[in-house]
């Protein structure tokens, strides 16, 4: 295999592993597969549904990792998890910025939501502080507009 057909070959790849990205994404989303709703669901509501769709997961991944290692398809030893060497640079970064992520999204919906009356708050000087829009939209105009 030559360099033109190895690089047309990672391209294939990377566009159907994209497109499988998506489509996993969007079913994931619309099923509410999602590990503190899980939790959640069993604390407030004591209903397991959300957390059998976890086991269930866990352990077909379990069970395929076995059979693909039974079959030789791969070997364990040689995947990034089994190197010598420690990422937990990449862990803290990669859970900082998840854990943000999520952090922000909920207060953007808890700002747009929050409604108090009868009495004076600071919810309006949060809200004008606060980069993002309070009825939750895309923020990404909104804070193009203050970089102007």
């Amino acid at each position: 295999m030559d360099d033109a057909q190895l690089a047309h070959l990672q391209t294939l790849v990377l566009m159907a592993v994209g497109l499988m990205s998506i489509f996993f994404g969007a079913l994931l989303q619309r099923s509410h597969f999602c590990t503190m709703g899980a939790v959640s669901d069993i604390v407030v509501m004591s209903d397991w549904t959300r957390m059998r769709q976890w086991v269930l997961a866990i352990a077909v991944a379990i069970l395929g990792f076995g059979c693909m290692t039974f079959a030789g398809w791969i070997t364990p030893l040689k995947t990034i998890y089994a190197t010598p060497s420690a990422m937990w640079l990449s862990a803290i970064v990669g859970g900082g910025l998840f854990g943000w992520g999520k952090a922000v999204a909920r207060m953007t919906i808890a700002l747009s939501e929050m409604v108090v009356e009868g009495i004076k708050t600071n919810i309006p000087l949060h809200r004008s502080g606060w980069p993002w829009p309070p009825d939750g939209r895309c923020p990404k105009r909104h804070l193009l507009h203050h970089w102007r």
